[in-house]
């Protein structure tokens, strides 16, 4: 499977409500290469712009919904992550902060191992140490990869399962030379991966092809012990995530991978959206959404973070988050009413 992340905004605390910051998946089977070199080579042509250049500002909605039309393809699915900086305070964010870093150490002392207990205690350090900034942007990036993880996996075991044997994540640089916050997601995104899988169990679905992803199994030797000892799951049961995040990673040039090219236009075309900037919000809301998936009843997959105790969406936010939400596919294919299996994974 291929991942191409990228983001639009800055996650800096603002001063006025709609003030979005988003952040985008785009998981893709081997196939869909094609269609995307396809679909960006059109967008292209229609902005005059050269062959390979990068196209980014000031497109027409037609042009958005041309290209939103050439990459509903079965092989390609979008999650996004989105967070309205403008309804929420630095002293929140800082609050939401240390919320966390106090959970992280209250289960120090629950660790059986040293190393375990060491471990956490820098995690925690880590996270203390990010400004809030950086807080908000690793938080809600945590929080997209474990979507993608856990619901990719169960899209593509339906319809393309050989996808499931890798995950390459290409993630948009922020500059030449790696910055604070991609040495920070480096260290920290996989715990934090972790630690979600165990307050939200990924769950998987008898009679799907999960054999892919056998290489990535839990063996007695590599089960972390404290999933055993702390949350009382049995043995030789689950997968690394974290070994899913770290065996292929990159932060490529934007200029060569027309994967990253197309996450990008996703997330701004996604902030446009959500803060009803196109002419026609509501006709690329429906075309956003039918990129994604929803799980049972549950809507799209876009995410809404917020870091203060209320959540606030504007009447015109709300009407496109319940179209992408009508037009989005089923997680689950009709014929495939399995028998839901959970499963722990770390």
């Amino acid at each position: 499977m291929n991942i191409h992340i990228d983001e639009s905004g800055t996650f800096t605390c603002a001063s006025a409500p709609e003030s979005w910051s988003v952040v985008v998946g785009v998981a893709t089977a081997e196939p869909a290469r094609r269609v995307i070199q396809s679909a960006l080579a059109d967008l292209r042509r229609s902005a005059a712009a050269l062959p390979h250049q990068e196209v980014k500002f000031n497109l027409k909605d037609s042009q958005y919904l041309e290209l939103l039309r050439e990459i509903n393809h079965p092989t390609i699915l979008l999650f996004a992550v989105a967070t309205d900086t403008g309804t929420q305070t630095v002293e929140q964010v800082q609050d939401h902060q240390r919320f966390h870093v106090d959970d992280l150490r209250k289960n120090i002392s629950r660790m059986k191992y040293a190393g375990g207990k060491d471990g956490l205690a820098l995690l925690a350090e880590q996270i203390e140490r990010l400004s809030p900034q950086l807080y908000v942007q690793l938080f809600c990036q945590s929080i997209l990869l474990y979507n993608v993880i856990s619901q990719a996996t169960t899209y593509f075991a339906q319809r393309h399962p050989q996808t499931l044997s890798s995950f390459r994540w290409r993630i948009d640089p922020k500059g030449k030379t790696r910055t604070s916050y991609e040495q920070a997601f480096l260290k920290l995104a996989p715990a934090l991966i972790q630690a979600r899988s165990i307050r939200y169990p990924m769950t998987l679905y008898r009679g799907l092809d999960y054999s892919h992803m056998k290489r990535f199994e839990f063996t007695e030797e590599t089960y972390p012990d404290h999933l055993h000892t702390e949350h009382g799951l049995p043995y030789m049961e689950g997968h690394d995530l974290g070994r899913m995040l770290r065996e292929s990673i990159d932060f490529p040039d934007s200029k060569s991978s027309d994967g990253i090219q197309i996450a990008d236009l996703l997330a701004r075309c996604l902030k446009r959206t959500l803060q009803a900037k196109f002419d026609n919000p509501k006709a690329i809301a429906n075309s956003i959404g039918k990129l994604t998936a929803r799980q049972g009843t549950a809507g799209a997959s876009v995410d809404l973070v917020n870091f203060s105790a209320s959540q606030f969406v504007s009447p015109a936010t709300a009407s496109v988050l319940a179209t992408m939400a009508e037009s989005s596919r089923s997680l689950i294919q009709p014929r495939g009413a399995q028998r839901r299996l959970s499963r722990n994974t770390s």
